[in-house]
């Protein structure tokens, strides 16, 4: 091979590589789900779990829970990209002052129906007695969801927040 074909070549492989380079750099950007379709899974994420949920568990006669929010609207997180958050709660009547192990019963029971998500290694998980927190993540759904049960007397509460991660907006 001559000098000026491996000049040829090498020039060609190098326009190629920048090519595939800018293509890809080009197509990151729009790539991955939107914060929109990542509502749309937390919304049938969280309507799936807590059907299951609360037809299941140590509590048998669950009382229906409040959805605070419903993860139909954008919320801002900089550089033009947006995140969604699905909150709901839900209060449970109870016999004095609930005990921490019935709250971590109810909260791995209920994070069990997140079948699209795994345990969150990085989450601050809290074990009582007053609070009983427990993170899940997935990375296919680009969301992190917390379960929190919280005691006063006579009253447990559930709270069950998934916030997607900061994703584009179009």
């Amino acid at each position: 091979m001559t000098r000026r074909t491996r000049t040829a070549l090498g020039t060609t492989a190098l326009c190629g590589a920048l090519l595939l380079a800018t293509a890809a750099c080009g197509s990151s950007s729009a790539s991955g789900p939107t914060a929109a379709q990542a509502g749309t899974d937390l919304q049938t994420d969280f309507t799936s779990a807590l059907k299951a949920y609360s037809v299941t568990g140590p509590i048998a006669h669950k009382p229906p829970y409040t959805t605070i929010s419903d993860a139909s609207k954008d919320v801002p997180c900089g550089s033009g990209k947006a995140t969604r958050v699905y909150t709901a709660e839900q209060r449970v009547p109870w016999t004095g002052l609930p005990d921490p192990a019935s709250m971590h019963t109810e909260v791995q029971t209920a994070a069990a129906w997140f079948r699209q998500y795994q345990d969150d290694l990085k989450a601050k998980n809290e074990d009582g007695p007053d609070k009983v927190s427990f993170g899940l993540i997935s990375d296919k759904r680009h969301a992190h969801v917390v379960i929190v049960a919280t005691r006063a007397p006579n009253l447990m509460t559930l709270t069950f927040n998934g916030t997607s991660d900061c994703l584009r907006t179009s």
